[in-house]
Parts: C-alpha cells; sequence; structure tokens
C-alpha cells in the first residue's frame, strides 16, 4: 500500500480572511487530506479536504480539491496524490501529485482556498520537458530568515544513474510562487551521498542563527543544512530509525531541540510491517553544547 497523508494543526494567527472561515471551529483545529493507495482497482483517486475538532477522533469533510485517475503510479495512467498542506497569509495552501497532463509523466501542483470550500485553479510548481520525468512528493518548511523551502523527489533526474529519485529542493519567500525558484540537489560533503526517494523536511531554531534544516529520505541517514540550504552544506548524520517509506519528521514544540522520526516499512510492503518511532536530541546528534 502506498499511502502518504498530510496533516495541519492550526495553532497560529492567522489573517482575517482565512480566519473568518475557521470561526466555526475550535483553535485546535486540524486539516486532513487523505492520500490514494496504490491499488489498480482502485479506477479513480481524490483529494478532498476534511476537518477534526476533537484531536483527529472524528472528521467532518470540508471540500473537494482535485480528482484524478486509477491508482497506478506509471506514466500515462492519471492520478492525483501525495497532498501537503501550508497554510500562507490568508491561503491554505495543498501540494499534490500531478498525473493528469498528457505530455508529462507526473508534474507538482497546487491549489489554495480562502473559505476551505473554494480552491484556486491549479498552478504547476514543478514539471520538466521531458516526458519520463516524474517530480513528486511536497513538502514544505519555512527556514530562520522567513523563507520556505519545498523539496520533492525528481524521478529521472540526470544526476544519478540508473533512473532514481534522488531528493530536489527550492526556496522561495512566497510559497505559492515555487515554479520561479531555480533547482538545488543535496549531495553529502561527507561520501558525497544522495538522498534517495519520499523526502520529508522540518527546520529547528537549535544549532546556530540559520538554525537547522532536517531532510529525511528512504533510508536510514538524515541530511542535516546548518547554512540555510547552501547546497554546498549538506551533510549526512547517521540515525537510530531505520530507513523507511515516507518517514515522519517532527521537531517538538516545547522544546525545538527534540526531533521525532517515525517510519512504517517500506514499499513493497511485508507481511509483518511495523510503525516504529525514534526520538533524539539535535545538539547530541550535532555534537553541539547545549545552551
Amino acid at each position: 500500500m502506498m499511502l502518504r497523508s498530510a496533516l495541519i494543526a492550526v495553532v497560529g494567527a492567522l489573517s482575517c480572511g482565512l480566519a473568518s472561515a475557521l470561526e466555526t471551529f475550535e483553535r485546535n483545529l486540524i486539516f486532513q487530506p487523505p492520500d490514494n493507495y496504490t491499488d489498480p482497482r482502485v479506477l479513480e483517486t481524490q483529494i478532498d479536504l476534511y476537518a477534526s475538532q476533537d484531536k483527529g477522533r472524528t472528521w467532518e469533510f470540508l471540500s473537494h480539491v482535485a480528482r484524478g485517475g486509477r491508482a497506478i503510479p506509471n506514466n500515462e495512467e492519471t492520478p492525483v496524490w501525495e497532498p501537503f498542506i501550508l497554510i500562507f497569509e490568508d491561503d491554505l495552501i495543498l501540494y499534490y501529485a500531478d498525473q493528469r497532463s498528457s505530455e508529462h509523466g507526473q508534474e507538482i501542483s497546487h491549489q489554495t482556498t480562502k473559505d476551505l470550500k473554494n480552491w484556486s485553479d491549479v498552478v504547476i510548481d514543478v514539471s520538466y520537458p521531458r516526458y519520463t520525468d516524474r517530480p513528486g512528493m511536497p513538502f514544505v518548511t519555512q527556514l530562520a530568515n522567513g523563507d520556505y523551502m519545498y523539496t520533492f523527489e525528481w524521478g529521472g533526474a540526470d544526476i544519478i544513474t540508473p533512473y532514481s529519485f534522488p531528493i530536489y529542493y527550492r526556496i522561495a519567500k512566497d510559497p505559492r510562487k515555487f515554479a520561479d525558484a531555480p533547482d538545488y540537489y543535496i549531495k553529502s560533503t561527507n561520501g558525497g551521498v544522495f538522498p534517495i526517494n519520499s523526502p520529508n523536511v522540518v527546520w529547528s531554531p537549535v544549532g546556530g542563527c540559520n538554525g537547522t534544516i532536517v531532510v529525511s529520505s528512504n533510508s536510514a541517514p538524515l541530511f542535516i543544512n546548518r547554512r540555510g540550504g547552501d547546497p554546498d552544506a549538506w551533510v549526512a548524520y547517521n540515525s537510530p530509525e531505520a530507513g523507511a517509506y515516507t518517514r515522519n519528521l517532527r521537531i517538538m514544540e516545547e522544546d525545538p531541540d527534540y526531533l521525532l522520526i517515525m517510519g512504517a516499512g517500506v514499499l513493497p510492503p511485508s507481511t509483518t510491517n511495523k510503525v516504529t518511532v525514534s526520538m533524539l536530541k539535535l545538539t547530541e546528534l550535532l555534537g553541539l553544547k547545549q545552551a
């Protein structure tokens, strides 16, 4: 099963328009756009928006976002999947992988809403001229200077052979305008390792004036950048959490020195799959003295 969902808790200040759409909800609202899983029996894929007011116990349908074809990750199929949500100014942004174009195997798109019901036209964030290229699996985090980092895998990128899915990223001041930002790829300065497949990215204020960017991939190591996303400053660190498909990363709000890593096995899944969780301190991982 290929399953990747994005959850976001609304706990900060919002601008007037989007805030007014949330007036009927509690402060700790959670949004969930369910992903679609790989199964040839699923003839249609759809990304919808749901909300929970009781910490995920029950859910309320809000709106349809995008619809596509069969849930098969092959070129010439037309599914939509791999959603991620971000709130920026007066917009709730939903990014997702999009195979609906006849001219591209896969692209990354986003749509926005101001009222949780009505969605903008599709905006293409990442697309390449070669049909067999497959950018996908977008994640976004905000950096120390207020810019946003957008990580994704690029199936077919020329930096590595044979065909694989190295992790790339873009940085922009406005997370609705990643299409205008240049591509950078991640390659560790210690060993020249490329992270491959299923990225996730988070940022912590720990580690200096730029804080610490943490990127996860399908393998065990974590890729760390303490220079604001400088492409020549990525370092690979060993992780206690085994490699897994789309490992979840979380910086603890109460103490941003703590990083949670959660994995749920690899693809294809085994008959004895399990979910595992590790917690580590960034200061210890980086060899820093605690203040």
